[in-house]
């Protein structure tokens, strides 16, 4: 048994430890691993959870997008976003957003949003407040024309 060994069942230990509380990026396991123990070894053992299919960034990527959109009613900009703040690779995010996308469409989860807002708030009866709901649609990650367009119905019943 050579030296190494000890140390990386102790960093095995620890990896399997925090994947059995949640899910991890590679770069996020990497990133908590390497405050505690030397880069070659982490490194290794990260190959190896990705040889066993423990930790697997394309199938994370698209379950995060998919709950983003569906729980948190997010648009694709901003998963994008969060996805690659993660370290997931352009690859994957377009994948992940791809699938969110056609599992449930912008157009339904930015109707949704706007049900929500006006259900919570009030319809907008001014300027103002219908650019409040315009900012806050733009802050979950839709497209500013798809909003636009979504909104049109709500002009015509503003006091000017």
């Amino acid at each position: 048994m050579s030296s190494e060994e000890p140390n990386l069942t102790k960093i095995r230990n620890h990896a399997l430890r925090l994947l059995s509380k949640r899910s991890y990026s590679q770069l996020q396991l990497e990133l908590k691993l390497l405050r505690h123990y030397p880069e070659k070894e982490v490194m290794t053992l990260l190959e190896e959870l990705i040889e066993r299919r423990l930790l697997d960034d394309a199938s994370l990527a698209e379950e995060r997008a998919l709950m983003l959109r569906s729980r948190r009613h997010w648009g694709t900009q901003r998963i994008k976003g969060d996805l690659r703040r993660l370290g997931f690779n352009a690859k994957m995010v377009a994948r992940a957003t791809d699938r969110a996308e056609s599992a449930f469409p912008s157009e339904e989860t930015l109707a949704r949003v706007i049900q929500v807002w006006t259900r919570k708030n009030g319809e907008p009866g001014s300027v103002a407040r219908l650019k409040k709901l315009f900012d806050h649609c733009r802050r979950q990650g839709f497209p500013s024309q798809m909003v636009r367009d979504l909104l049109e119905p709500f002009w015509g019943r503003l006091d000017r």
